[in-house]
């Protein structure tokens, strides 16, 4: 009976340390990647070279630091110098010429993002956009939340203070 009581609590002991390897393994992998679709397939922007349309705004997975795949879902359609800007945090990111080559995949590292992005197409040299556009982001964690608590030293007492000795060759007060 003790050897079986012994055998439950190793086994016990076991799975306690693999659900701890798993969880820090899992913690430490990221979050998983979030797809964004930008504009549906098909969709077709026109103008003149350098026109800026917004195409998206939206709330990113995260608030932090972002590798981001921009996929261009197109036709055999070829549209040089097609700029995509992803604004957020009050800077600007440039994915160059998206549409130099159907189905494109091009990948932009270490954006930092807040909490909105705003997504802007720039017109190329013929003026013209086509195809979809999907982002994809794979995201850090982010950082835990820790919080620092103080304690304030207690207050220094002092002794009371002793009354002055009298001096000498006056009279002592009585009162």
């Amino acid at each position: 009976m003790r050897r079986l009581v012994n055998l439950i609590g190793a086994i016990t002991i076991a799975a306690g340390v693999l659900l701890a390897v798993a969880a820090i393994a899992m913690t430490s992998a990221g979050a998983d990647p979030v797809t964004v679709e930008i504009l549906p397939s098909g969709s077709v922007h026109s103008g003149a070279e350098g026109d800026v349309f917004e195409v998206a705004v939206f709330n990113p997975p995260v608030v932090g630091l972002c590798d981001v795949a921009v996929e261009t879902e197109n036709n055999p359609s070829i549209h040089l110098e097609t700029d995509l800007i992803i604004s957020t945090r009050g800077q600007a990111i440039l994915v160059p010429s998206i549409e130099d080559a159907p189905g494109q995949t091009t990948v932009t590292a270490g954006v930092l993002f807040g909490r909105t992005a705003t997504v802007l197409l720039r017109l190329g040299p013929d003026g013209i956009a086509s195809g979809g556009i999907t982002l994809q982001l794979e995201c850090e964690d982010p950082p835990p939340v820790t919080t620092t608590t103080t304690t304030a030293p207690p207050p220094t007492t002092l002794p009371p203070t002793p009354p002055a000795p009298p001096i000498p060759g006056t009279p002592v007060f009585t009162g």
